[in-house]
């Protein structure tokens, strides 16, 4: 009996303090619901060999103005998880371009505000692999695409660069889209 209500008044204790410190986390996970990720294929269908076009976009669903980025920069920003019908994922083609991060490449959004960026997702310059950089698309087929926005530079970096505007550095997923390539 003893043993039982010991077992008892730890489970309690844990339980408040887990439910503690969800209580505490909910308003950074609010906060960061507030920004809408959304991405739309310029095309549903294209042709093999053909550049796959993505449009991207942020909108401030939040009472403040908020730091984004908007240069969506592919494997910096942004993140896709492309999978094929076979249930292969694309992979990445050449290499992943470093980019110094500009004051340029952040805007404030005002409340309702969005800021979008029509970019190409397939491999380019695929013939110098110095240069080529994309998603390898070139099996036929259907594709699922799905991506998520992310700020990774420490919240420090947003602070200086632009007080009072908190940053949003998410990471916040778009609702998956479907491609097909002919």
């Amino acid at each position: 009996m003893k043993t039982c209500t010991i077992f008892g008044i730890v489970l309690g204790a844990l339980i408040g303090s887990l439910s503690a410190l969800a209580q505490r986390r909910a308003p950074d996970t609010d906060k960061e619901s507030k920004l809408v990720f959304a991405i739309e294929p310029t095309k549903p269908v294209s042709a093999k060999g053909e550049n796959v076009d993505f449009t991207f976009r942020l909108s401030n669903r939040s009472g403040e103005k908020v730091l984004v980025a908007k240069t969506f920069q592919l494997a910096h920003f942004v993140t896709l998880n492309i999978v094929g019908s076979a249930g292969k994922r694309a992979e990445w083609c050449g290499r992943i371009i470093s980019q110094t991060d500009f004051p340029r490449s952040f805007v404030a959004l005002s409340p309702g505000e969005s800021v979008s960026k029509k970019l190409v997702v397939s491999c380019v310059n695929k013939d110098d692999q110095s240069r080529a950089w994309g998603y390898s698309l070139e099996a036929p087929g259907k594709y699922v695409v799905t991506g998520t926005y992310r700020l990774p530079q420490l919240e420090a970096f947003f602070k200086k660069l632009s007080p009072g505007v908190p940053a949003l550095r998410g990471p916040v997923s778009a609702e998956p889209v479907t491609i097909e390539i002919r």
